[in-house]
Formats: C-alpha cells, structure tokens, sequence
C-alpha cells in the first residue's frame, strides 16, 4: 500500500449506540445517577452498600417506567395524557372485582381480556376527543382522569379488594411481580422489554417517523401525506396500553388493590420522560432517556427517604444506653427536591449543553479558542406551533343571542337545570337558603383558583401548581400563628406573599428562561406541595386565634364581632346563611370580571 493509498484510507469507525436511541442526555444522566449512588452508599452503606438496594430501586421504578414509555410517544407527537394514573386503577380494578371471588370470580384470562379492553378503550376515547373532536389534551385526559377516579372509587366501593388465595392457582402471571430464581424481580425484566421495544419503535420504523414528523409540525407532515390524526390516536393507544401493563404488574405484585390506586402517577410519569430528555412542545425525545428519568425519580425518592443511620444516646433507669437511629429529612423535602431536580432539569439543556458550557470554560482556562456553539444532540423546549385557537370574524350580536353565543351559557343554564331538578326531587333541601349558601361555601376555594387561573389560560399558558400554592399559603399562616405566635394578620400577610412568591417564580420560568408553562408549574407543584408538608411536618394544626377563624364563619358572627346585630327579618337570614369566605369570592369575581 502507497503513502497516498494510507492518507486516502478512511479512519476506522467507533462502534457507539446510534444517537437517536441513546446520547449524551442519556449519558449525563448516567453519571449523575452514580454519583449519587455512591453518595448514598457512603451516608448510608447498611442499605445502598448491598445489592438489595439497586434491586429495590429498579423494581420501584418498572412501573413507571413501562408508562414512561407509552407516554413518549404522547409527548413527542406534541400531546399529554393526564389519564394514565386513571388507566393504571381502573384496569387494575376492573382485573381485581373480575378475578377475585368476592365479586364476579372469573378466570385469569377473562380479567386480562376486560382490563386490557378498558384500558385501550380510554386510550381510544382519549384519541378521539384530541385528534377528531378536537378537544384539548390537557382537557380531554384531565376529564378521563376524573372519570377514571370515579369509576375506580365506584367500582371498588372504597375498600381494598384482595384475592391472595386464589391466586396461588395462577403462578405463571402472578410470578410477573415477583422475584425470580437469578435473584430480581420479573418486573425489571418487563421494563427492559417495553424500554427495548418503544424505544426500537420510535428510533427506527416508520411509526416513529411520523411521531417525530407530527409532533415537531404537524401541518408539513400532513402535507407530506401522513396521516396525522392516526399517528395522534396509536399514541393515546400505546400510551394506555403502557399504563394498562403497568397495572396488571401491580396487581400481579400485591395480589390486590386498594382504592388509591394510581393517585398521581400521571405527574410522576410526565415528569419521568421530561427529566429524560423529551421537549413538552414535541418533536424531540428517546425512550431510553425517558425510561432512566424514571429510574433517577426513583432514585431520588430512595435516597432522600431512607436517611442517615445515626446513634442516639438515651438514659433509661439512670443508665445510658446507645439505640441505633436513622436521621431523616423533613417531611416534605422530597417531593420539594423533585420539583427543582425537574426544572433544573430541563435548563440544563438551553443554558448548559446547548451552548457548550462546560467546554467553553475548560477552553477559556487552558487559553485555548472556544468550541463552536450548535444545536445538535440538545433536547429542545422551543418548537415550532402549528395547533391553537382562531379567531373568525363574527356579526355583532345583541340581546339573549348574544348570550347563546357565549361559551358560558351552557354551564349556566346546565347550573340553573340542575338546581330545578334538585328542587323538584328534594324540595326540602333545595328551597332553604342555607343550603344554597352551604353550596357556594363548598366551592369557593375552587372559585378563587378559576379566578386567577382564568387570567393564566386566556394568557395561552397553564398553571398546575394553583392547589399546592394553596396548601403552601394556608401551611404559612398555620406555622406562623401555632409555632412563631404571631399575630393573624401578620401570618396572613406573610402567607400572602408566599403564595405570590411562588407564582412570581413561575411567571419568571415561563417568561425570562422560556420555559414550557407545564414543566415550570409542574415543578412549582412539587417544591410548594413539599414546602407546605415541610411546614406542618405531618401534623393537623388547628386553634387558631378567633379573629383569624372569622374569615371562614358566617357573616352575621363577623358582624357580631362589631357589636351590629341586624334585625330579625330577610336580611338576618342572608347573614346567618351567607360566608365571608363568599363574600370574598364574589368580590374577587366582581373586580377581576
């Protein structure tokens, strides 16, 4: 061979995992997941030093990681499914009262068969809703969400529903949840398997294609002849299929349920495949990364919750005694990191890998010229937006058809249709006033929250931390007043500018590092729920000063409390009936409308 033939000779290639099915996200991820482990291992060897421990974490972690993959397909084609908790539930309650002798008492595969079919019929209706009726994701699986609670509560009557016996005569599907002769648990096996596959699926076939084709614009791939509302509805099947399977594992593995079952895990989920790399705006994202985003959430949990193992000295009968003692976190502080790790999360990606951070300060150190700033093998949270509302030029309408064009007019007219049929079944109940107050009494919270959350989706955004920032507020005062002793209104005016603190942080996600509303308020769930648990550390605090509780009594004991007791006629009536809390309500309605 010439001196020219040996130039001219190509470099031997690098056998490497392709980079749509595992890159450097996936890699980073890796790293910082050992060094935590290790961390872990040093503070508390007795648990992570053994091989229990891993084992444990990826067990946990098989679930979620089998929905994580469904839920991939559903945020790379640009949509979300909010149902999957639901789906997780309701077929694992559908398979119980089925299977278990206590209800129907059917076969194995008759379970199987009715769980998998409501599971796919959910993802079939969720499908529908999105992609032909046109409904929102986050509305359409937000409403299959309540639906699917409430089935779970119906079906299930609130109790657990246990089947231990009768399962012994199925070892072959109930052996799916538990260990196995090399030591595991078969669930991890299952992970693996879902993680191969949907991550084969959306890297290397034409479903994945399309997926990513939809997802980063869904009007090109429709003139590139795909057909994009198929590709939207296989995912909302694929997704429930993933949350269908993750649910018989948990029935496999407790050989029962409970009526909790799957409360909250669509958070969780979503949170999995953001921290693993998927952009919220779609078209990006692998299912490897989204399976150990999963896996590190669990991690995570693992970590903070087990503790450091400490010794305690303690005196007993004059003597001291050395009791070996774990030292945890607070309660609260888990879910609160969680909330960070995620938005931390997904800045590292346009402020970190996108522009080359630490290679720039290594070059810059060493004087040497800084590398070259691109977007390759970074993970998007700014994409192209082809779905939304329009707005059509309309004839100016008056009178009672203007009414009926507003959107509002059903749930009023639903609202006043309903009070007549309670009133013509009970009327009793539904003529008082009282009970007519009692109702606003039971929404106003819920009231408040639309009040503001109105302003945040006319805004095209959303806000999905509004119930723990309540909690968070409410948490406040109540640490303020019972462990500080302060003063009522100081607590409510700190609790005040907690509530707009949080709010303030999100605004500032959204707006100035350009975060996806979702993932910035999704992570403002987490910290605000953790905060607030942080602060009333497990404990009901209660006896509060009088003038506080005024804010939650009737108005004619607020008026009391002013020495103005109003006559005995229509108007003592309303006053004995009517809330503060009401009055605030409606207030807030009338100068926010």
């Amino acid at each position: 061979m010439t001196a020219e033939d040996t130039a001219a000779a190509p470099a031997p290639l690098r056998k490497r995992l392709p980079s749509d099915l595992f890159g450097g996200w996936e890699v980073g991820l890796l790293v910082f997941m050992v060094l935590l482990y290790l961390l872990a291992t040093w503070i508390n060897p007795k648990f992570f030093g053994s091989g229990d421990a891993l084992q444990s974490v990826l067990r946990d972690a098989a679930r979620f990681g089998v929905m994580a993959v469904g839920m991939s397909f559903v945020i790379v084609n640009k949509d979300l499914d909010l149902s999957v908790g639901s789906i997780y539930g309701l077929t694992a309650t559908v398979f119980s009262i089925t299977y278990s002798t206590s209800y129907a008492d059917g076969s194995l595969l008759s379970a199987v068969f009715w769980s998998l079919t409501v599971g796919l019929l959910v993802g079939a209706v969720n499908g529908t809703l999105v992609t032909y009726l046109k409904v929102p994701a986050f509305i359409a699986t937000l409403t299959m969400l309540f639906i699917g609670r409430g089935f779970v509560t119906g079906l299930s009557g609130g109790k657990t529903i246990s089947f231990l016996e009768k399962a012994d005569a199925d070892p072959w599907f109930f052996a799916l949840g538990q260990t196995n002769a090399l030591g595991f648990n078969n669930q991890i096996l299952i992970f693996g398997a879902f993680a191969l596959v949907g991550a084969i699926v959306l890297s290397r076939t034409r479903w994945g294609y399309e997926t990513f084709a939809t997802g980063g614009n869904e009007m090109a791939a429709g003139y590139a002849g795909i057909r994009t509302n198929w590709v939207r509805m296989r995912a909302y099947l694929i997704s429930a299929l993933c949350a269908t399977t993750a649910g018989m594992m948990a029935v496999a593995q407790d050989r029962g349920i409970s009526a909790q079952y799957g409360q909250g895990l669509e958070l969780i989920v979503i949170a999995s495949v953001i921290v693993g790399g998927a952009s919220i705006l779609g078209g990006r994202g692998r299912v490897f990364g989204s399976a150990i985003g999963a896996i590190m959430i669990v991690l995570i949990d693992k970590v903070l919750r087990e503790g450091v193992p400490i010794t305690r000295t303690m005196v007993v009968g004059g003597v001291e005694r050395q009791v070996n003692a774990v030292a945890q976190l607070p309660p609260g502080a888990v879910p609160a990191f969680l909330g960070l790790i995620l938005i931390l999360a997904v800045l590292m990606e346009p402020y970190v890998i996108r522009t080359k951070l630490p290679q720039r300060l290594w070059a810059r150190l060493r004087g040497l010229p800084l590398p070259r700033v691109s977007d390759e093998g970074g993970v998007a949270i700014e994409g192209a937006q082809t779905r939304g509302t329009r707005a059509t030029a309309r004839p100016r309408v008056t009178g009672f058809a203007a009414f009926f064009r507003r959107r509002d007019a059903a749930a009023i007219l639903l609202a006043i249709g309903l009070w007549l049929v309670g009133f013509a079944l009970r009327p009793d109940y539904w003529a008082g006033i009282d009970n007519g107050f009692n109702l606003l009494l039971a929404f106003t919270e819920i009231a408040i929250l639309g009040i503001g959350l109105t302003f945040v989706i006319a805004n095209a955004d959303i806000d999905l931390s509004v119930g723990a920032v309540l909690a968070l507020a409410g948490s406040t005062a109540a640490f303020c007043m019972k462990n500080l002793g302060l003063d009522p209104w100081s607590s409510v005016v700190i609790a005040f500018f907690a509530g707009t603190f949080a709010g303030m942080i999100n605004g500032w996600l959204v707006t100035v590092f350009k975060l996806p509303a979702f993932v910035a308020t999704l992570g403002m769930f987490y910290m605000a729920r953790g905060v607030s648990a942080w602060l009333v550390a497990g404990r009901q605090l209660s006896e509060f000063p009088a003038e506080f509780n005024l804010l939650g009594r009737k108005l004619i004991e607020f008026l009391r409390t002013w020495n103005i007791v109003p006559p005995q006629g229509v108007f003592f009536d309303i006053a004995s009936a009517l809330s503060v809390q009401t009055i605030i309500m409606l207030t807030m309605a009338l100068i926010a409308g």
